[in-house]
């Protein structure tokens, strides 16, 4: 009866910062610093010790932006590119998400990565006027992350996007946005999933309380509603288990939200906001008639764009492990259920 449930997602996941240096400087990012300083290669290698340790399929490459005219991109690419590799090559399956990207750039670096990813954050042209949350940040301008969301498509590269909500935009921002995203997905059918990720302050804190307003948690609620509603049953809505607490994630699984997205040691944007406890998450879904399965970060409909025979076969392994694990879980939860059948006879 508990395998019958309805399947929400997340990705067991480890984050690799190449760099926090970005020449973007948005008001609300607390992950930003002004240095350009690069990830050691000794310290990657510890990175990808953490992540056997902690049983991830995900490495999450998650970078600061060079600007594309600098002298130093090439650099900055090529570490992004390495890190990837030594990902495959430790049986890591490898997600970039390092900003927006030339067209060459962003087919080279699809070559080492199962999916790829850019939010979109908002399309609203008032976040990047004077005093607002985007008017020192040049990568953020609308119409060029839109194109790169089109570009992707292009490549056939699986990819995630979505929006940071509580920055400035209106809500008629939101919907225009989501239906952009469905406009996508039926474009080039290369969207895995979107993410609704309400903003939250930044802070000094090494723990922050993952709570937000009533209006918040309303107004996030009918956005879920109208995302579901709006995007093709091929594209899966997101939400971060970190950023809320648990019975909000709860009401936005309700809602239509099935992912949680990485989960893993740290949430490398928003580090002091941790994620909950795997084992509490799980039962608190299964109390609600939802059961927590790990997921890939490629989706099996978009199997057939992984672009190196290596990837393919590491892919391959992680589902079969993934299958297994299903199987133990269920033939586990048949056994109770005809234990407890017994008592009750």
């Amino acid at each position: 009866k508990e395998f019958m449930k309805t399947v929400v997602t997340y990705s067991p996941a480890h984050t690799i910062v190449p760099t926090y240096g970005c020449f973007n400087r948005c008001s609300y990012c607390s992950f930003r610093v002004s240095e350009f300083n690069y990830i050691s290669a000794a310290k990657t290698e510890t990175e990808f010790k953490v992540a056997r340790n902690s049983n991830v399929s995900e490495i999450l490459i998650l970078s600061g932006e060079v600007h594309p005219n600098s002298r130093h991109r090439k650099y900055w690419l090529d570490q992004i590119k390495n890190i990837a590799k030594n990902a495959i090559s430790n049986g890591f399956l490898p997600h970039t998400n390092c900003g927006i990207l030339l067209r060459d750039e962003m087919q080279e670096l699809s070559e080492f990565n199962v999916s790829m990813g850019l939010m979109l954050e908002s399309s609203s042209l008032k976040l990047t006027q004077k005093g607002q949350v985007h008017y020192h940040a040049p990568s953020k301008i609308p119409s060029i992350r839109m194109q790169n969301l089109h570009q992707a498509g292009e490549l056939h590269i699986p990819f995630t996007s979505g929006l940071l909500l509580g920055i400035g935009e209106g809500i008629e921002d939101v919907y225009r946005d989501i239906e952009f995203f469905g406009n996508i997905e039926d474009m080039y059918g290369n969207l895995q999933e979107i993410i609704l990720q309400p903003m939250q302050s930044k802070s000094e804190n090494t723990e922050c309380v993952a709570k937000l307003e009533k209006d918040r948690v309303e107004s996030l609620i009918k956005v879920v509603e109208f995302a579901r509603k709006t995007l093709p049953e091929s594209v899966v809505i997101q939400v971060p288990a970190n950023l809320m607490g648990i019975q909000d994630v709860i009401e936005c699984i309700k809602a239509g939200a099935r992912d949680l997205g990485g989960i893993g040691v740290i949430d490398e944007v928003n580090q002091c906001y941790k994620f909950p406890e795997l084992n509490l998450l799980k039962n608190v879904l299964l109390q609600n008639g939802f059961r927590l399965e790990k997921r890939l970060p490629i989706y099996p409909r978009h199997d057939k764009w992984i672009k190196s025979k290596e990837l393919m076969q590491s892919v391959a392994r992680w589902r079969s492990l993934l299958d297994i694990e299903r199987n133990q879980v269920k033939e586990h939860e048949l056994k109770q259920d005809q234990n407890r059948s017994k008592l009750v006879q």
